[in-house]
C-alpha cells in the first residue's frame, strides 16, 4: 500500500534534489517534495505546516544541518529530520546527531534512505500518540475535582493536580516536579493546617497490587480529608484525596435523625400493639360477617325459589285457563303476563346474586367439556326471541364449532349479553348476535343499536355494581357484566366493549378454542377445572328452563 507523504529538502543543488526525489518515490511512498536552500526558506515552509519530514544537506551556503534542525526544533517540534551528506567527518556526525538529526546518510548509500524514512514516520506517530495519550491524561487529572499527587521512590513529586495544591494550600513552588515531600509535610505542619501527618509513611509502600493504605485527616479548618494510597510499579506511590466534610456532616445528621426516628417509632410501634387486638378482633367480626351474608345468599335465593315457582305456576295456569274457556278478560291476561315478568327478572336476579356470591368465595368450578358453542349461541337467541317481542335478534352461529369450556358456563355468558342488548335498546329492533371461528379463537359478538355508553363510563363497566349513566331508569344490578367478565377470563378469554353514546354496544368476546390453559397449582381464589370423565355422556348444551322460563344454571361446587 503506498502513502503519501510531503517532504520539505533542505538541498542547494537541484541534481542532488532530484536524486533524492528518485529514491524516495517508491512502491511505499507517494511523496510529495519541496526545495529550500535558505533558513528564511526553511522557516517559512515550516511555519506553512502539512509536513511529514525533513531531509537536509550537511553544508548548505551560509549554515549547516545543526541550524537547519535548531529551525525545526523551534518552529515544528520533534518533526523528524534526516541529514545526507557526500563525506562526513566524525566531528560533525557527532555534532549533528547532538543538534537533534535522527539520522545520517551518506549520498552515496542512499538505498538505505525508505528504511529510514518508514522508521523515522513510525517512531514520530508513537511519538505523536503518547504527547496526545499526556495530554489527555493531563487534562482529566485537573479536571477531577479529587486532590491527586505521585511522589517517586525517593519520596519526591512526580506530579500533582491543581485540587491537591488548593486542598492543602500550597504555593506554586512546593507543586514543581522534583520538591521533595519532607519540604510538603514541613509547609503544611508549619502552617498549622494538618496537625498529624496520616499519608503514607516514608519510603516505599509494599509492591503488590492487592496493597492499598486508606485513612482519613481531620484538618485545623474542619474539613475532613479521605485519601487512598497505592503503590506504583516503578516505586514511589500514588494517592488521591477527597473532602468528605459535607458527607461527615450528613452523617452525623442522618445519625440524629435516625435516633429521633427510632424514638418515635419506638413510641408508634406501643400504639400500633394496643390497636392489634381491636384490629383482630374486627377482622373475626367482618369474617364472621361474611360467612353469614354468603349463608343468607345461598338460603335466601333456595327458599325464595319455591314460592317463585308456586307463583309463575299459578299466574301461567290462570292465563291458560282463561284463555281455554274463551272467557275474555283481557285484564286477566294482562296481569298474569305482569306476574310471569316479575317472576322471572326476580329469578335472575337471584341466579346472579348467587352467581357473584360463589366466585366470591372461590367456590365456582368449571367442568370443562366438548361444548358446541353455536348451538348454544343458536338456543339462546331463540329463547330470548320468545319473550323479547319488540325486537329482532338476528343470530348467525352456524358455522361455528365445539370449544372446550363448560357449557353451563358459556349459557350464562351469551344469555347475560342478549339480556343486556335486548335491555338496553328499548327503541332499537335489531341485535346482533354472530359467533366464528378466527385461528385458535373463538369469537363471539352482540350488538345492539341502544342506548350506548359514555366514553368515562367505560372503563368502568365491567367493575361490580357499576351502572352507566345513560342506564338510569333501567332496571339492573351491574353485576352481570363482572360475571361475564370473571366467567370469560376464567377460560383463558378476553371481553371488550366498543360503545357510542346514542348509537349502540358492541360486546366482543374471545374464548380459546382448546380451552383455558393448564393451571398451575391450586389457589382457592381462582376456579378449578375439572375434565368430564372419558366414556361419559356429556351434558345436554341446549339450555333448560324451569316451570318459569329461566335459565336454571348452575355450575358446579
Amino acid at each position: 500500500m503506498t502513502t503519501n507523504i510531503h517532504i520539505l529538502v533542505v538541498e542547494d543543488s537541484e541534481d542532488d534534489f532530484v536524486l533524492l526525489q528518485r529514491h524516495v518515490r517508491s512502491e511505499q511512498f507517494a511523496a510529495t517534495c519541496k526545495r529550500v536552500d535558505t533558513a528564511k526558506g526553511v522557516q517559512d515552509a515550516l511555519s506553512q505546516g502539512g509536513w511529514d519530514l525533513v531531509i537536509s544537506d550537511m553544508k548548505l551556503p551560509g549554515f549547516h544541518a545543526p541550524a537547519v534542525i535548531e529551525i525545526v526544533r523551534r518552529v515544528a517540534g520533534d518533526l523528524p529530520v534526516i541529514v545526507v551528506s557526500g563525506v562526513v567527518s566524525e566531528e560533525e556526525l557527532v555534532a549533528t546527531m547532538r543538534a537533534g538529526a535522527n539520522d545520517v546518510l551518506l549520498k552515496d548509500r542512499l538505498v538505505r534512505l525508505v528504511p529510514a524514512i518508514e522508521r523515522e514516520l513510525k517512531e514520530h506517530a508513537v511519538r505523536r500518540a503518547q504527547r496526545d495519550a499526556e495530554a489527555r491524561f493531563s487534562a482529566a487529572v485537573e479536571h477531577i475535582s479529587q486532590g491527586l499527587v505521585m511522589f517517586d521512590d525517593k519520596q519526591r513529586l512526580i506530579r500533582c493536580n491543581s485540587s491537591y495544591a488548593r486542598m492543602y494550600n500550597l504555593p506554586p513552588d512546593l507543586t514543581e516536579q522534583g520538591t521533595e515531600r519532607a519540604r510538603i509535610d514541613e509547609y503544611t505542619r508549619a502552617s498549622g493546617l494538618v496537625r498529624n501527618s496520616n499519608s503514607p509513611p516514608d519510603g516505599d509502600l509494599p509492591q503488590s497490587d492487592a496493597f492499598q493504605m486508606r485513612g482519613m485527616q481531620k484538618l485545623s479548618d474542619g474539613r475532613v480529608i479521605a485519601f487512598s494510597s497505592h503503590p506504583l510499579p516503578t516505586g514511589g506511590w500514588v494517592s488521591t484525596y477527597d473532602d468528605i466534610t459535607d458527607q461527615k456532616r450528613t452523617e452525623a445528621e442522618l445519625i440524629g435523625h435516625r435516633d429521633h426516628l427510632q424514638e418515635l417509632v419506638d413510641a408508634a410501634t406501643e400504639k400500633l400493639r394496643t390497636k392489634a387486638d381491636v384490629l383482630e378482633k374486627a377482622l373475626d367480626q367482618e369474617r364472621e360477617l361474611n360467612r353469614l351474608k354468603s349463608h343468607f345468599i345461598a338460603t335466601a335465593s333456595h327458599e325464595f325459589r319455591t314460592p317463585l315457582t308456586i307463583i309463575d305456576f299459578s299466574a301461567q295456569r290462570l292465563r291458560r285457563r282463561v284463555c281455554s274457556t274463551g272467557i275474555i278478560s283481557e285484564d286477566v291476561v294482562v296481569w298474569a303476563d305482569k306476574i310471569l315478568t316479575a317472576t322471572r327478572r326476580m329469578a335472575r336476579l337471584m341466579d346472579t346474586t348467587l352467581a357473584a356470591a360463589r366466585m366470591d368465595e372461590g367456590k365456582v368450578r368449571l367442568r370443562l367439556e366438548s361444548c358446541d358453542i353455536g348451538k348454544v349461541v343458536r338456543d339462546c337467541c331463540e329463547r330470548y326471541q320468545e319473550f323479547a317481542t319488540k325486537h329482532t335478534i338476528v343470530c348467525d352461529a352456524d358455522l361455528v364449532g365445539t370449544i372446550y369450556a363448560d357449557a353451563a358456563a358459556m349459557e350464562q355468558v351469551v344469555s347475560n349479553l342478549i339480556s343486556n342488548a335486548v335491555k338496553y335498546s328499548p327503541d332499537a329492533s335489531t341485535i346482533h348476535v354472530n359467533a366464528r371461528g378466527s385461528g385458535e379463537q373463538t369469537v363471539l359478538t352482540v350488538k345492539d343499536h341502544g342506548i350506548g355508553i359514555g366514553e368515562p363510563d367505560l372503563k368502568h363497566i365491567f367493575d361490580r355494581f357499576f351502572r352507566a349513566k345513560t342506564s338510569q331508569g333501567i332496571p339492573g344490578t351491574g353485576i352481570g357484566l363482572n360475571i361475564v367478565k370473571s366467567l370469560v377470563e376464567q377460560h383463558g378469554g378476553s371481553i371488550k366493549v366498543e360503545s357510542v353514546e346514542g348509537e349502540g354496544t358492541t360486546i366482543i368476546v374471545s374464548l380459546p378454542i382448546a380451552g383455558p390453559p393448564a393451571q398451575k397449582g391450586r389457589d382457592s381464589n381462582k376456579p378449578h377445572y375439572e375434565r368430564a370423565p372419558s366414556g361419559a355422556q356429556e351434558r345436554v348444551t341446549s339450555p333448560k328452563q324451569n316451570g318459569m322460563g329461566v335459565i336454571d344454571i348452575r355450575l358446579a361446587r
